[in-house]
């Protein structure tokens, strides 16, 4: 244990790094340079301020052995037949951690990386498939050193204890010899301080296949078809919603790639920015600098774009501006947290001050969700036991024939190639609401859901849980699964 009264202070250290007192002050809060407080005084260590002299990353102090650690995701990412990749020179062993947690959860499929401080151990955990899993528990002392660490790849401040933070990390997962092609990964992380002590979840988004494409999203041909008539017209809103984690800015990012010739500007507001796209104008919210969706979007309005992305629906005044851009001729895509299709009209009209104007706007809902696909390497036959008699009940009442479907349940024993969960990948299951002359007449009288929803089944929209039925039944995922996500009280 280091004696902080052999520490520098703050005069101190900044008169042997030959700086400024704001130079040194950035330097700290990016964490370039650890320190700690004394009382209301900062304290730094000469060997500290050397390793950043040298080019060299913050020492993170290890309080216990993290060899159990190291081993543990050395021998997981073996089972999968991934390498460890390359170290860099004078690699620590809690960047070394890091770095295996992240390559396990990436080939492991995961969405997301939790960990966190318990009252006796510490847990890691992954997000496979929309469902959480517990990785490995370890000693509760190696959390904190971890989290630094993660903060210092993530570019975040490591003297930060007691406010929330966010950073990113972008790391090349197959620099090794065993990797035949690189893997990209773009890595966001959420710190968090909590009673136990600071927790991270990191999300993992893959760079490496480059923009998705709407060839890429398994809609229906009917529900293809109207929002492909829809990105044709080249104006008008198009919203998709649904909570978060179904996949809301992958079918924003694909419509938007779908609009992306030389003839059209493309723009976009977003928090955070998910993925760089090549060729639109990408504008993150700052508010510290005055940078938020409202005001941001008038800018736009005034740079002549022809399509434009907003990340999110925050509130009337968003919507007011973007229902004014619409009018003006510009095509607007937006995200929406509502239900389904039929509640995300009905939030809209409460966010609108003019009904007539949403009426006249808007062209396009896609509702969805993400459901696990059954695992193609151990997938067999089945007669599903539950919530078949509820399937053929939702069928019926959509005016369909349950034979039309022909049937070919399976569903995944588990094998090595998903862990033993008989599902790998997700898909999604969707209802796509296409503003027609009777249903502008019905929102802009005011109508409730219910007259909505039946205006909309009447028209012909195929909703979700019909979606997932459908895909349950030509093998793609199970009954069970499409009832778990949806909620069972789509099937009263």
């Amino acid at each position: 244990m280091k004696d902080s009264s052999e520490a520098m202070t703050m005069t101190e250290a900044i008169e042997m790094l030959k700086t400024t007192r704001p130079t040194f002050y950035r330097w700290l809060r990016d964490g370039k340079i650890k320190g700690m407080k004394v009382g209301r005084q900062w304290r730094f260590y000469r060997e500290d301020l050397e390793r950043f002299m040298g080019g060299e990353e913050p020492r993170v102090d290890l309080p216990a052995n993290i060899s159990p650690l190291l081993k543990f995701l050395e021998e997981r990412l073996l089972e999968k037949g991934v390498g460890l990749g390359e170290a860099e020179e004078d690699e620590d062993l809690a960047t070394a951690a890091v770095k295996r947690m992240i390559r396990l959860a990436y080939f492991s499929g995961a969405s997301d990386l939790h960990l966190q401080a318990g009252e006796k151990e510490g847990l890691l955990r992954l997000r496979i498939g929309g469902r959480l899993q517990e990785l490995t528990r370890i000693d509760r002392r190696l959390v904190a050193p971890l989290v630094d660490r993660w903060k210092s790849l993530a570019s975040c401040d490591l003297n930060e204890k007691n406010r929330p933070q966010d950073g990113r990390l972008l790391l090349e997962l197959g620099s090794g010899a065993d990797e035949a092609e690189a893997k990209s990964v773009d890595v966001r992380v959420c710190f968090v301080p909590s009673f136990s002590g600071e927790c991270l979840t990191a999300r993992l988004l893959d760079t490496s296949h480059g923009m998705i494409q709407l060839d890429q999203i398994d809609f229906d041909a009917a529900d293809r078809a109207k929002l492909d008539r829809v990105l044709a017209k080249g104006r008008g809103l198009v919203v998709v919603t649904g909570p978060a984690g179904c996949g809301k800015t992958s079918t924003l990012y694909a419509c938007m790639n779908a609009m992306r010739v030389p003839e059209n500007m493309l723009m976009s507001i977003e928090d955070p920015i998910s993925f760089t796209l090549p060729d639109v104008v990408q504008i993150r919210v700052r508010p510290q600098h005055g940078v938020t969706f409202a005001p941001a979007l008038r800018a736009m309005l005034r740079s002549d774009p022809d399509v434009i992305l907003v990340g999110e629906v925050r509130g009337r005044d968003t919507v007011e501006v973007f229902l004014q851009g619409v009018l003006n001729g510009h095509m607007i895509l937006t995200a929406l947290h509502a239900e389904d299709a039929v509640s995300a009209l009905s939030r809209l009209s409460s966010l609108c001050e003019h009904p007539q104007v949403l009426s006249d706007t808007l062209e396009l809902i896609v509702a969805q969700r993400l459901v696990r696909c059954v695992c193609p390497e151990c997938s067999q036959p089945c007669e599903p036991e539950a919530f078949l008699e509820d399937a053929k009940r939702e069928i019926a009442r959509a005016g369909l024939n349950w034979s039309d479907l022909n049937a070919n349940f399976v569903r995944g024993e588990g094998c090595a190639a998903c862990g033993g969960l008989g599902y790998r990948g997700r898909t999604v299951i969707a209802e796509v609401l296409e503003m027609t002359p009777a249903l502008r007449q019905a929102q802009r009288s005011g109508a409730g859901e219910e007259e909505l929803n039946k205006i909309v089944l009447e028209g012909g929209m195929s909703t979700m849980a019909i979606d997932g039925i459908r895909k349950a039944a030509a093998g793609k995922t199970t009954l069970e699964e499409v009832a778990r996500v949806l909620g069972l009280s789509w099937w009263k």
